[in-house]
Protein backbone atom coordinates (compact mmCIF):
# COMPACT_ATOMS: atom_id res chain seq x y z
CA UNK A 1 0.00 0.00 0.00
CA UNK A 2 1.19 3.52 -0.69
CA UNK A 3 1.61 6.05 2.11
CA UNK A 4 0.79 9.66 1.43
CA UNK A 5 2.11 12.52 3.53
CA UNK A 6 -0.96 14.63 4.26
CA UNK A 7 -0.42 18.19 5.45
CA UNK A 8 -2.65 20.75 7.08
CA UNK A 9 -2.30 24.47 6.72
CA UNK A 10 -1.93 25.09 10.45
CA UNK A 11 -0.58 21.82 11.90
CA UNK A 12 1.99 19.36 10.70
CA UNK A 13 0.69 15.90 9.90
CA UNK A 14 2.86 12.86 9.41
CA UNK A 15 1.88 10.00 7.12
CA UNK A 16 -1.38 8.52 8.34
CA UNK A 17 -1.39 4.77 7.80
CA UNK A 18 -3.84 2.03 8.61
CA UNK A 19 -2.06 -0.39 10.90
CA UNK A 20 -4.55 -3.25 10.72
CA UNK A 21 -8.16 -4.21 10.41
CA UNK A 22 -10.00 -7.18 11.85
CA UNK A 23 -13.33 -8.71 10.93
CA UNK A 24 -16.23 -10.18 12.86
CA UNK A 25 -19.08 -11.95 11.03
CA UNK A 26 -22.65 -11.79 12.36
CA UNK A 27 -25.90 -13.28 11.10
CA UNK A 28 -26.69 -10.50 8.64
CA UNK A 29 -23.74 -8.15 8.72
CA UNK A 30 -20.00 -7.90 9.05
CA UNK A 31 -18.20 -5.72 11.58
CA UNK A 32 -14.83 -4.28 10.53
CA UNK A 33 -12.43 -2.89 13.13
CA UNK A 34 -10.02 -0.30 11.72
CA UNK A 35 -6.92 1.14 13.39
CA UNK A 36 -4.36 3.72 12.24
CA UNK A 37 -1.20 5.34 13.54
CA UNK A 38 -1.26 8.46 15.71
CA UNK A 39 -0.50 11.81 14.13
CA UNK A 40 2.17 14.10 15.58
CA UNK A 41 1.31 16.70 16.71
CA UNK A 42 -2.07 15.51 17.93
CA UNK A 43 -4.88 16.89 15.72
CA UNK A 44 -8.38 17.74 16.84
CA UNK A 45 -9.58 14.39 15.55
CA UNK A 46 -9.78 11.83 12.78
CA UNK A 47 -12.42 11.09 10.16
CA UNK A 48 -12.88 7.77 8.39
CA UNK A 49 -14.56 7.46 4.99
CA UNK A 50 -15.65 4.39 3.06
CA UNK A 51 -16.67 3.63 -0.49
CA UNK A 52 -17.88 0.60 -2.39
CA UNK A 53 -16.19 -0.82 -5.47
CA UNK A 54 -16.72 1.48 -8.46
CA UNK A 55 -17.81 4.45 -6.30
CA UNK A 56 -15.97 7.60 -5.29
CA UNK A 57 -15.54 8.77 -1.69
CA UNK A 58 -18.21 11.14 -0.38
CA UNK A 59 -16.23 13.34 1.98
CA UNK A 60 -19.43 14.85 3.39
CA UNK A 61 -20.49 11.44 4.68
CA UNK A 62 -17.97 10.18 7.23
CA UNK A 63 -18.43 6.85 8.98
CA UNK A 64 -16.33 7.86 11.99
CA UNK A 65 -15.44 11.24 13.52
CA UNK A 66 -13.55 11.24 16.80
CA UNK A 67 -10.26 11.41 18.65
CA UNK A 68 -9.51 7.69 18.95
CA UNK A 69 -7.23 5.93 16.46
CA UNK A 70 -9.55 2.98 16.04
CA UNK A 71 -13.18 2.49 15.12
CA UNK A 72 -15.74 -0.24 14.45
CA UNK A 73 -17.88 -0.09 11.30
CA UNK A 74 -20.78 -2.24 10.13
CA UNK A 75 -20.72 -3.17 6.45
CA UNK A 76 -23.07 -5.10 4.19
CA UNK A 77 -22.41 -8.67 3.20
CA UNK A 78 -20.99 -9.46 -0.25
CA UNK A 79 -19.88 -5.88 -1.00
CA UNK A 80 -16.31 -4.72 -1.53
CA UNK A 81 -15.23 -1.78 0.61
CA UNK A 82 -12.35 0.69 0.68
CA UNK A 83 -11.41 2.90 3.65
CA UNK A 84 -9.25 6.01 4.17
CA UNK A 85 -8.65 8.18 7.23
CA UNK A 86 -8.00 11.92 7.45
CA UNK A 87 -6.73 14.07 10.33
CA UNK A 88 -8.34 17.46 10.93
CA UNK A 89 -8.01 20.56 13.08
CA UNK A 90 -10.84 23.04 12.83
CA UNK A 91 -11.51 23.75 9.17
CA UNK A 92 -8.19 22.25 8.09
CA UNK A 93 -8.10 18.64 6.93
CA UNK A 94 -5.32 16.41 5.62
CA UNK A 95 -5.43 14.45 2.39
CA UNK A 96 -6.20 10.72 2.45
CA UNK A 97 -4.13 8.12 4.22
CA UNK A 98 -3.23 4.93 2.42
CA UNK A 99 -6.31 2.96 1.37
CA UNK A 100 -7.29 -0.43 2.76
CA UNK A 101 -9.56 -2.86 0.95
CA UNK A 102 -11.86 -5.52 2.33
CA UNK A 103 -14.44 -7.97 0.93
CA UNK A 104 -16.80 -9.60 3.46
CA UNK A 105 -18.41 -12.93 2.60
CA UNK A 106 -21.85 -14.04 3.72
CA UNK A 107 -20.61 -17.53 4.54
CA UNK A 108 -17.85 -16.16 6.77
CA UNK A 109 -14.99 -17.34 4.56
CA UNK A 110 -11.93 -15.16 4.10
CA UNK A 111 -9.69 -14.90 1.08
CA UNK A 112 -8.39 -18.18 -0.21
CA UNK A 113 -4.68 -18.68 0.48
CA UNK A 114 -3.98 -18.67 -3.27
CA UNK A 115 -3.66 -15.99 -5.89
CA UNK A 116 -3.59 -16.15 -9.69
CA UNK A 117 -0.37 -15.89 -11.68
CA UNK A 118 -0.64 -13.11 -14.24
CA UNK A 119 0.89 -12.83 -17.68
CA UNK A 120 0.48 -9.92 -20.05
CA UNK A 121 2.04 -8.51 -23.19
CA UNK A 122 5.55 -9.78 -23.96
CA UNK A 123 6.92 -6.24 -23.74
CA UNK A 124 5.84 -3.78 -21.05
CA UNK A 125 6.38 -0.77 -23.32
CA UNK A 126 4.87 0.13 -26.66
CA UNK A 127 1.84 -2.03 -25.87
CA UNK A 128 -1.11 -1.85 -28.27
CA UNK A 129 -4.34 -0.26 -27.03
CA UNK A 130 -6.23 -3.58 -26.92
CA UNK A 131 -3.79 -5.87 -25.07
CA UNK A 132 -4.54 -9.45 -24.04
CA UNK A 133 -4.21 -10.26 -20.34
CA UNK A 134 -4.13 -13.71 -18.71
CA UNK A 135 -4.64 -15.13 -15.22
CA UNK A 136 -4.14 -18.86 -14.68
CA UNK A 137 -6.97 -20.91 -13.16
CA UNK A 138 -6.71 -21.73 -9.47
CA UNK A 139 -8.79 -23.78 -7.03
CA UNK A 140 -10.09 -22.58 -3.69
CA UNK A 141 -8.60 -23.62 -0.37
CA UNK A 142 -10.91 -26.66 -0.25
CA UNK A 143 -10.75 -27.47 -3.94
CA UNK A 144 -13.70 -25.27 -4.97
CA UNK A 145 -14.08 -24.72 -8.70
CA UNK A 146 -12.95 -21.50 -10.34
CA UNK A 147 -16.29 -19.81 -11.02
CA UNK A 148 -15.44 -16.25 -12.14
CA UNK A 149 -12.57 -13.81 -12.50
CA UNK A 150 -12.47 -10.20 -11.34
CA UNK A 151 -10.30 -7.98 -13.59
CA UNK A 152 -9.14 -4.44 -12.84
CA UNK A 153 -7.06 -1.90 -14.76
CA UNK A 154 -6.02 1.33 -13.06
CA UNK A 155 -3.97 4.48 -13.54
CA UNK A 156 -2.14 3.78 -10.27
CA UNK A 157 -0.80 0.76 -8.37
CA UNK A 158 -3.22 1.38 -5.48
CA UNK A 159 -6.18 0.74 -7.84
CA UNK A 160 -7.99 3.79 -6.51
CA UNK A 161 -8.37 5.28 -10.01
CA UNK A 162 -9.87 2.52 -12.16
CA UNK A 163 -10.24 2.76 -15.92
CA UNK A 164 -11.70 -0.72 -16.43
CA UNK A 165 -13.36 -3.34 -14.24
CA UNK A 166 -15.05 -6.62 -15.10
CA UNK A 167 -16.26 -9.54 -13.01
CA UNK A 168 -16.70 -12.31 -15.54
CA UNK A 169 -17.87 -15.91 -15.64
CA UNK A 170 -16.84 -16.19 -19.29
CA UNK A 171 -13.42 -14.55 -19.36
CA UNK A 172 -11.98 -16.81 -16.69
CA UNK A 173 -8.38 -17.09 -17.83
CA UNK A 174 -7.85 -14.40 -20.46
CA UNK A 175 -9.26 -11.04 -21.43
CA UNK A 176 -8.73 -8.61 -24.30
CA UNK A 177 -9.21 -5.01 -23.24
CA UNK A 178 -11.94 -3.45 -25.43
CA UNK A 179 -11.37 -0.61 -27.88
CA UNK A 180 -10.97 2.97 -26.56
CA UNK A 181 -10.58 1.96 -22.91
CA UNK A 182 -6.86 2.78 -22.96
CA UNK A 183 -5.08 5.92 -24.15
CA UNK A 184 -1.75 6.20 -25.94
CA UNK A 185 1.47 6.96 -24.05
CA UNK A 186 -0.02 6.00 -20.68
CA UNK A 187 1.14 3.60 -17.97
CA UNK A 188 -1.51 1.24 -16.58
CA UNK A 189 -1.56 -1.27 -13.73
CA UNK A 190 -3.69 -4.40 -13.80
CA UNK A 191 -4.56 -7.31 -11.54
CA UNK A 192 -7.06 -10.15 -11.18
CA UNK A 193 -8.49 -12.47 -8.58
CA UNK A 194 -10.64 -15.58 -8.75
CA UNK A 195 -14.06 -16.33 -7.31
CA UNK A 196 -15.21 -19.84 -6.44
CA UNK A 197 -18.50 -21.70 -6.37
CA UNK A 198 -18.94 -21.36 -2.59
CA UNK A 199 -18.64 -17.56 -2.67
CA UNK A 200 -15.04 -17.31 -1.47
CA UNK A 201 -12.41 -15.38 -3.40
CA UNK A 202 -8.68 -15.63 -3.87
CA UNK A 203 -6.33 -12.86 -2.89
CA UNK A 204 -5.58 -10.31 -5.56
CA UNK A 205 -2.66 -11.28 -7.76
CA UNK A 206 0.45 -9.14 -7.53
CA UNK A 207 -0.21 -6.37 -10.07
CA UNK A 208 1.62 -5.96 -13.36
CA UNK A 209 2.03 -2.81 -15.43
CA UNK A 210 2.53 -1.77 -19.03
CA UNK A 211 2.87 1.44 -21.04
CA UNK A 212 0.89 1.90 -24.25
CA UNK A 213 2.14 2.90 -27.68
CA UNK A 214 2.97 6.46 -28.67
CA UNK A 215 0.38 8.62 -30.40
CA UNK A 216 2.37 8.22 -33.63
CA UNK A 217 1.91 4.44 -33.43
CA UNK A 218 -1.75 4.56 -32.35
CA UNK A 219 -3.06 5.46 -35.86
CA UNK A 220 -4.22 8.84 -34.49
CA UNK A 221 -1.10 10.88 -35.14
CA UNK A 222 -2.77 14.27 -34.61
CA UNK A 223 -4.52 13.10 -31.37
CA UNK A 224 -7.89 14.47 -32.51
CA UNK A 225 -9.79 11.36 -31.38
CA UNK A 226 -10.20 9.97 -34.91
CA UNK A 227 -7.84 7.45 -36.50
CA UNK A 228 -6.10 8.95 -39.48
CA UNK A 229 -7.62 6.75 -42.21
CA UNK A 230 -11.17 7.55 -41.00
CA UNK A 231 -10.82 11.34 -40.89
CA UNK A 232 -13.22 13.46 -42.93
CA UNK A 233 -12.39 16.85 -44.44
CA UNK A 234 -15.43 17.24 -46.72
CA UNK A 235 -16.93 20.66 -45.87
CA UNK A 236 -20.18 19.80 -47.67
CA UNK A 237 -21.22 17.17 -45.12
CA UNK A 238 -23.90 18.33 -42.68
CA UNK A 239 -25.39 15.12 -41.31
CA UNK A 240 -27.09 16.85 -38.37
CA UNK A 241 -28.75 19.27 -40.83
CA UNK A 242 -28.09 22.46 -38.84
CA UNK A 243 -26.59 24.41 -41.72
CA UNK A 244 -22.99 24.06 -40.52
CA UNK A 245 -20.28 21.74 -41.83
CA UNK A 246 -19.92 18.88 -39.35
CA UNK A 247 -16.11 19.09 -39.43
CA UNK A 248 -16.24 22.62 -37.97
CA UNK A 249 -18.53 21.86 -35.01
CA UNK A 250 -16.90 21.38 -31.60
CA UNK A 251 -19.57 18.98 -30.32
CA UNK A 252 -19.54 16.80 -33.45
CA UNK A 253 -17.08 14.14 -34.58
CA UNK A 254 -17.46 12.73 -38.09
CA UNK A 255 -15.70 9.70 -39.60
CA UNK A 256 -15.78 7.41 -42.61
CA UNK A 257 -16.59 3.87 -41.54
CA UNK A 258 -14.13 1.00 -41.76
CA UNK A 259 -16.68 -1.01 -43.73
CA UNK A 260 -18.46 0.76 -46.59
CA UNK A 261 -16.57 4.04 -46.09
CA UNK A 262 -19.82 5.82 -45.24
CA UNK A 263 -19.74 9.18 -43.45
CA UNK A 264 -21.31 8.99 -39.99
CA UNK A 265 -21.31 11.59 -37.21
CA UNK A 266 -21.77 11.64 -33.46
CA UNK A 267 -22.95 14.66 -31.48
CA UNK A 268 -23.13 15.30 -27.74
CA UNK A 269 -26.56 16.59 -26.71
CA UNK A 270 -25.87 16.64 -22.96
CA UNK A 271 -24.23 19.43 -21.01
CA UNK A 272 -20.99 18.38 -19.28
CA UNK A 273 -20.33 15.55 -21.75
CA UNK A 274 -17.45 15.75 -24.22
CA UNK A 275 -16.90 13.14 -26.95
CA UNK A 276 -13.12 12.64 -27.18
CA UNK A 277 -12.89 9.62 -29.51
CA UNK A 278 -14.98 8.15 -32.30
CA UNK A 279 -13.94 5.08 -34.24
CA UNK A 280 -15.30 2.55 -36.72
CA UNK A 281 -14.27 -1.04 -35.94
CA UNK A 282 -14.16 -3.94 -38.35
CA UNK A 283 -16.80 -6.58 -37.74
CA UNK A 284 -14.05 -9.20 -37.73
CA UNK A 285 -12.41 -7.57 -34.69
CA UNK A 286 -15.21 -8.87 -32.44
CA UNK A 287 -14.76 -12.62 -32.17
CA UNK A 288 -17.87 -13.24 -30.07
CA UNK A 289 -20.77 -14.38 -32.26
CA UNK A 290 -23.29 -14.99 -29.46
CA UNK A 291 -26.59 -13.45 -30.67
CA UNK A 292 -24.65 -11.61 -33.36
CA UNK A 293 -27.02 -9.83 -35.75
CA UNK A 294 -26.51 -9.02 -39.44
CA UNK A 295 -24.53 -5.80 -39.27
CA UNK A 296 -25.16 -2.87 -41.58
CA UNK A 297 -22.44 -1.38 -43.77
CA UNK A 298 -21.63 1.15 -41.03
CA UNK A 299 -20.07 -1.70 -39.06
CA UNK A 300 -19.29 -1.40 -35.36
CA UNK A 301 -18.95 2.08 -33.87
CA UNK A 302 -17.05 2.84 -30.68
CA UNK A 303 -16.76 6.16 -28.90
CA UNK A 304 -15.43 7.60 -25.66
CA UNK A 305 -17.05 10.34 -23.58
CA UNK A 306 -15.52 12.40 -20.78
CA UNK A 307 -18.04 13.67 -18.22
CA UNK A 308 -17.48 17.06 -16.61
CA UNK A 309 -18.56 18.77 -13.38
CA UNK A 310 -19.66 15.58 -11.63
CA UNK A 311 -22.08 14.46 -14.35
CA UNK A 312 -23.08 10.79 -14.15
CA UNK A 313 -24.97 10.28 -17.43
CA UNK A 314 -24.72 11.29 -21.07
CA UNK A 315 -26.82 11.40 -24.21
CA UNK A 316 -25.37 11.39 -27.71
CA UNK A 317 -26.93 11.35 -31.16
CA UNK A 318 -25.61 9.27 -34.04
CA UNK A 319 -26.32 10.88 -37.43
CA UNK A 320 -26.54 8.33 -40.24
CA UNK A 321 -25.70 8.85 -43.90
CA UNK A 322 -29.11 7.43 -44.83
CA UNK A 323 -32.26 6.44 -42.99
CA UNK A 324 -32.14 3.16 -41.09
CA UNK A 325 -34.51 0.43 -42.35
CA UNK A 326 -37.66 -0.12 -40.32
CA UNK A 327 -36.51 -3.57 -39.29
CA UNK A 328 -33.11 -2.35 -38.01
CA UNK A 329 -32.25 -2.07 -34.33
CA UNK A 330 -29.38 -0.56 -32.37
CA UNK A 331 -27.26 -3.33 -30.88
CA UNK A 332 -24.79 -3.15 -28.02
CA UNK A 333 -21.82 -5.41 -27.49
CA UNK A 334 -19.83 -6.12 -24.35
CA UNK A 335 -17.35 -8.84 -23.49
CA UNK A 336 -19.62 -10.43 -20.89
CA UNK A 337 -23.10 -10.32 -22.46
CA UNK A 338 -22.21 -10.52 -26.14
CA UNK A 339 -24.67 -8.85 -28.54
CA UNK A 340 -28.06 -7.52 -27.43
CA UNK A 341 -30.59 -4.89 -28.48
CA UNK A 342 -29.79 -1.73 -26.55
CA UNK A 343 -32.86 -0.38 -24.76
CA UNK A 344 -31.27 3.04 -24.34
CA UNK A 345 -31.58 3.78 -28.08
CA UNK A 346 -34.33 5.89 -29.66
CA UNK A 347 -34.60 6.46 -33.42
CA UNK A 348 -35.81 9.76 -34.86
CA UNK A 349 -39.12 9.82 -36.70
CA UNK A 350 -37.38 9.73 -40.09
CA UNK A 351 -34.82 7.18 -38.75
CA UNK A 352 -31.90 9.33 -39.94
CA UNK A 353 -30.46 9.47 -36.44
CA UNK A 354 -30.52 7.55 -33.18
CA UNK A 355 -30.23 9.00 -29.67
CA UNK A 356 -28.34 6.92 -27.10
CA UNK A 357 -28.48 7.31 -23.31
CA UNK A 358 -25.71 6.05 -21.03
CA UNK A 359 -25.09 5.84 -17.30
CA UNK A 360 -21.50 6.13 -16.06
CA UNK A 361 -20.49 2.70 -14.78
CA UNK A 362 -23.94 1.36 -15.66
CA UNK A 363 -26.09 0.76 -18.72
CA UNK A 364 -24.08 1.14 -21.90
CA UNK A 365 -20.72 1.92 -20.27
CA UNK A 366 -18.19 -0.68 -21.37
CA UNK A 367 -15.48 0.19 -18.83
CA UNK A 368 -17.65 -1.11 -15.96
CA UNK A 369 -16.80 1.61 -13.46
CA UNK A 370 -18.24 5.01 -12.51
CA UNK A 371 -15.10 7.01 -13.29
CA UNK A 372 -16.32 9.98 -15.30
CA UNK A 373 -15.64 8.13 -18.56
CA UNK A 374 -18.13 6.30 -20.80
CA UNK A 375 -16.99 3.90 -23.52
CA UNK A 376 -19.46 2.28 -25.90
CA UNK A 377 -19.15 -0.19 -28.78
CA UNK A 378 -22.43 -0.67 -30.67
CA UNK A 379 -23.90 -0.99 -34.14
CA UNK A 380 -26.91 -0.52 -36.39
CA UNK A 381 -28.01 -3.97 -37.51
CA UNK A 382 -30.78 -6.04 -39.01
CA UNK A 383 -32.31 -9.05 -37.31
CA UNK A 384 -33.86 -9.65 -33.91
CA UNK A 385 -31.59 -10.89 -31.15
CA UNK A 386 -32.59 -11.62 -27.58
CA UNK A 387 -32.15 -8.60 -25.31
CA UNK A 388 -29.83 -10.70 -23.14
CA UNK A 389 -27.34 -13.30 -24.24
CA UNK A 390 -26.93 -16.81 -22.91
CA UNK A 391 -23.26 -17.42 -22.26
CA UNK A 392 -22.17 -20.68 -20.71
CA UNK A 393 -18.72 -21.87 -19.83
CA UNK A 394 -17.39 -25.37 -19.45
CA UNK A 395 -14.89 -24.23 -16.84
CA UNK A 396 -17.31 -22.87 -14.28
CA UNK A 397 -19.34 -25.99 -13.55
CA UNK A 398 -22.55 -23.97 -13.31
CA UNK A 399 -24.98 -22.37 -15.70
CA UNK A 400 -24.54 -18.63 -15.92
CA UNK A 401 -27.61 -16.96 -14.49
CA UNK A 402 -28.45 -19.87 -12.19
CA UNK A 403 -28.16 -19.49 -8.44
CA UNK A 404 -24.69 -20.26 -7.14
CA UNK A 405 -24.96 -19.56 -3.44
CA UNK A 406 -27.08 -22.59 -2.50
CA UNK A 407 -28.68 -25.09 -4.87
CA UNK A 408 -30.06 -24.86 -8.35
CA UNK A 409 -32.09 -27.19 -10.53
CA UNK A 410 -30.99 -27.67 -14.13
CA UNK A 411 -32.75 -31.01 -14.65
CA UNK A 412 -33.49 -32.90 -11.44
CA UNK A 413 -30.70 -32.73 -8.89
CA UNK A 414 -30.15 -33.14 -5.17
CA UNK A 415 -26.58 -31.86 -5.32
CA UNK A 416 -25.42 -28.29 -4.70
CA UNK A 417 -24.40 -26.07 -7.60
CA UNK A 418 -20.69 -26.76 -7.04
CA UNK A 419 -21.12 -30.55 -6.94
CA UNK A 420 -18.15 -30.98 -9.24
CA UNK A 421 -15.82 -29.94 -6.39
CA UNK A 422 -13.69 -32.84 -5.20
CA UNK A 423 -15.36 -33.34 -1.82
CA UNK A 424 -18.88 -33.07 -3.21
CA UNK A 425 -18.06 -35.42 -6.08
CA UNK A 426 -16.72 -38.03 -3.63
CA UNK A 427 -19.94 -37.85 -1.64
CA UNK A 428 -21.97 -38.20 -4.85
CA UNK A 429 -20.01 -41.31 -5.90
CA UNK A 430 -20.41 -42.91 -2.46
CA UNK A 431 -24.17 -42.25 -2.55
CA UNK A 432 -24.44 -43.88 -5.99
CA UNK A 433 -22.48 -46.94 -4.78
CA UNK A 434 -24.66 -47.18 -1.66
CA UNK A 435 -27.90 -46.94 -3.66
CA UNK A 436 -26.67 -49.54 -6.15
CA UNK A 437 -25.77 -51.88 -3.27
CA UNK A 438 -29.16 -51.44 -1.60
CA UNK A 439 -30.91 -52.09 -4.91
CA UNK A 440 -28.92 -55.31 -5.50
CA UNK A 441 -29.63 -56.47 -1.95
CA UNK A 442 -33.36 -55.83 -2.40
CA UNK A 443 -33.48 -57.83 -5.65
CA UNK A 444 -31.64 -60.74 -4.00
CA UNK A 445 -34.14 -60.80 -1.13
CA UNK A 446 -37.02 -60.77 -3.62
CA UNK A 447 -35.56 -63.79 -5.47
CA UNK A 448 -35.07 -65.68 -2.17
CA UNK A 449 -38.67 -64.95 -1.13
CA UNK A 450 -40.08 -66.17 -4.45
CA UNK A 451 -38.04 -69.41 -4.30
Amino acid sequence: MRELCPTLQKIAVVALSFLFFTVTHCLAATVVTLAWDTNTPTPQGYRVFKRKMGEAYDYTDRVYDGTRTTCIINVEEESEYFFVVRAYDGDDESVDSNEVHFVPHANGSEYASVQPDLSGPESTTGVKLTPSLAANTTSGVNGELHHKTHWQVSFNPEFSDLVFELESATNLEDLTIPELILDAETTYYWRARHGYGNGSKSAWADPLSFTTVSAQDSRDTDSDGIVDNQSVSDMSLDLNANGKPDVLENEVLIIRTETGHEPIAIESITDNANIVSFKSISEDSVYDTDNKPSLMTSGILSFKIYLRNGASAARVRIHLNKAAPQNANWYKFDVEQGWYIYEGAEFSADRSSVTLTFQDGGAGDDDGVANGIIVDPSALALGSADTTSHHTTSNSGVQIGAATDSCFISTVSIFPADFNDSHSMLIAVLMIILLAGLNAFARKRNRETKS
